[in-house]
């Protein structure tokens, strides 16, 4: 159902049902798997026949196209100017051309590659994911808004103020604790107090988290587009916090059982010889 109302999320099911099959923590992962798809195909054949009747095929590549197009702009800017700050494909005279075809873009992105390739590279896996988690919606209004507004509290009422202070300053440290999070979920099953089946969960969720940063980041890094990952966000972050508490929990109960361990054999040395 969420990918009838966001496209980017179609493509997971193909990631997830490997990881369902290879699953130790679920009794019949063949039969979980076969669900999984049947849920997901189900509403989406209705889409797919409609686009059939409408259009003559599976679907519509226009998104796919823009997508990718309108990404490929370092800074998502048209030669740095300020002003196409969000919409650099408004300003770029090429434009018509490039976006002609799924096949054009991928020329195009290509054939920047090859004459700036460091640049590109540092767009595509650090730019465009900074861009992506931006507190400030650039494509917007600035700060949290995407439309102009007349008034908010968070210009009027002091609890407002400070809550969003906070959260703007917490923002990439949030992200930061998510992708550590992210990655501790798929160490050992014995690592962290967790059973298989909160595991196999955090673990499905790990799997969106990075999933949506490679689509958005081979895409257009439109921040706003984040917003809906936020609860991802917070929640694989403070996963992180619990598992550096158990094992900061772990560490200080072995510590406490060495230390009396040796206090007993210390005491045991010190005592007189038996004289029998």
């Amino acid at each position: 159902m969420a990918t009838l109302t966001r496209p980017w999320t179609q493509y997971f099911i193909i990631f997830i049902i490997p990881f369902v099959l290879w699953s130790s923590s679920l009794k019949m992962p063949r039969q979980a798997a076969l669900y999984m798809s049947i849920g997901f195909l189900a509403p989406m054949s209705f889409w797919i026949i409609r686009n059939l009747f409408s259009i003559g095929a599976l679907g519509d590549d226009t998104l796919t196209i823009n997508a990718l197009y309108h990404g490929l702009y370092p800074g998502m800017m048209y030669d740095n100017n300020p002003e196409s700050l969000g919409f650099p494909y408004l300003f770029d005279p090429r434009s018509s051309e490039i976006s002609t075809s799924l096949s054009s873009v991928l020329m195009e992105i290509s054939r920047r590659f090859r004459n700036s390739p460091l640049e590109y590279l540092n767009w595509y896996f650090l730019g465009k994911p900074i861009m992506l988690f931006s507190w400030n919606i650039y494509e917007g209004m600035g700060v949290v808004f995407i439309y102009s507004i007349l008034s908010t509290p968070y210009n009027e009422q002091a609890l407002f103020k400070i809550t969003h202070w906070i959260m703007s300053n917490l923002n990439y440290w949030f992200l930061v604790f998510a992708v550590f999070g992210s990655l501790v979920a798929w160490l050992p099953n014995k690592a962290g107090n967790m059973d298989a089946e909160k595991r196999f969960f955090i673990r499905c969720v790990s799997a969106l988290f990075w999933y949506f940063i490679f689509i958005q980041c081979i895409s257009a890094p439109f921040s706003r587009y984040s917003i809906p990952m936020q609860p991802i966000i917070y929640g694989m972050a403070m996963y992180l916090l619990r598992y550096l508490r158990d094992r900061l929990v772990e560490f200080s109960k072995n510590l406490r059982q060495e230390s009396n361990l040796v206090s007993v054999e210390f005491a045991g040395g010190m005592r007189p010889p038996n004289k029998n």
